[in-house]
């Protein structure tokens, strides 16, 4: 899937001596990931952008949902109804995730994995669930299936078939991390994106402008924001055909259908976790999204209904 968010630089030009600015693109976590830096030295950018990538490494094998391994793999196919010991970074994962879920009334569901597993949406098994299949898979599926302790890096999961899916948060989790890194080198500025989620810090004076192209037509832009610091992330999952029907690669936890009635979602927050799993509630929540939005004024966002209307939260551009 092509990229449908790109930097352009700097939203106004500084005059005087200019932060030179550093960039490098690789393959990784199935996407594409761009780290850039704003350093005048440009041993420390390089440091900094070494540093960035080699957390995204560490943590797409720890994280992946695939990956032969993994602790989401391992924490899948262990016991149940018990507590099993985890690496932090994946008790907070699976720790934001579940606030998040909770916080949207699960449409974010980091416990969509035998929803996911029956329609396969994303594999070579795609098909069409009977309404049975559906039934019986929906009872596995429950945020409060999905228990964090508070003190200890350890997870329990309840039920016998609950499968936990970290795809709709760690992309934008992993990028949060290797800003952290980053910044911990001491690169005064930078900026990371995976995939369709990015996160920022540094722009002070000489924000970060980063446009939003529509899913359809890549030349057109829906919006370009200039943040200072923060993340941006927008969900736009593509179609699968299945027995001559479009649908789209996403399935409401609530229902266990493939979503409808939005083709885009762009959020605005202060981390690229919360933008990323918050984009995906919006999206299914399609219609009532912006009813959520006003009710939480610490996340904005741009979204693209089926019809091409647009609703944009108050001081967010639109075409």
């Amino acid at each position: 899937m092509a990229a449908v968010l790109a930097w352009l630089g700097s939203a106004c030009a500084t005059t005087g001596f200019e932060v030179p600015e550093h960039r490098v693109e690789r393959a990784g976590l199935g996407t594409q990931i761009a780290v850039l830096a704003r350093d005048h030295d440009v041993a420390r950018a390089a440091r900094g952008i070494q540093a960035a990538f080699a957390e995204t490494e560490i943590l797409e094998r720890g994280l992946s949902d695939r990956h032969l391994g993994s602790e989401i793999v391992r924490l899948n196919d262990g016991p149940r109804d018990e507590w099993v010991p985890v690496a932090p970074d994946t008790a907070e994962l699976l720790r934001r995730a579940r606030a998040i879920a909770r916080a949207t009334d699960g449409a974010y569901d980091p416990t969509l994995g035998p929803l996911a597993a029956l329609w396969d949406l994303d594999g070579p098994d795609a098909r069409r669930p009977r309404p049975d299949e559906i039934q019986a898979a929906r009872e596995s599926v429950g945020w409060w299936r999905l228990q964090v302790d508070d003190t200890l890096p350890r997870v329990k999961l309840a039920g016998e078939e609950t499968l936990v899916v970290a795809q709709g948060i760690a992309a934008g989790f992993i990028a949060d991390r290797a800003l952290v890194r980053m910044r911990a080198s001491g690169v005064p500025a930078g900026m990371v994106r995976v995939g369709n989620h990015v996160v920022c810090y540094g722009g002070r004076g000489k924000p970060w402008e980063i446009a939003i192209q529509h899913p359809d037509r890549r030349s057109e832009t829906l919006g370009t924001f200039a943040i200072e610091s923060g993340a941006v992330s927008t969900v736009e999952p593509g179609y699968r055909r299945l027995d001559d029907e479009r649908v789209l690669r996403l399935l409401d936890p609530r229902t266990g259908q493939p979503v409808n009635g939005t083709r885009s979602v762009t959020v605005l927050a202060s981390t690229a976790a919360l933008a990323q799993a918050t984009a995906n509630a919006l999206f299914v929540l399609a219609q009532d999204a912006p009813d959520f939005l006003r009710e939480h004024d610490e996340l904005r966002a741009l979204i693209l209904f089926d019809d091409e209307v647009e609703f944009a939260s108050r001081g967010l551009p639109k075409k």
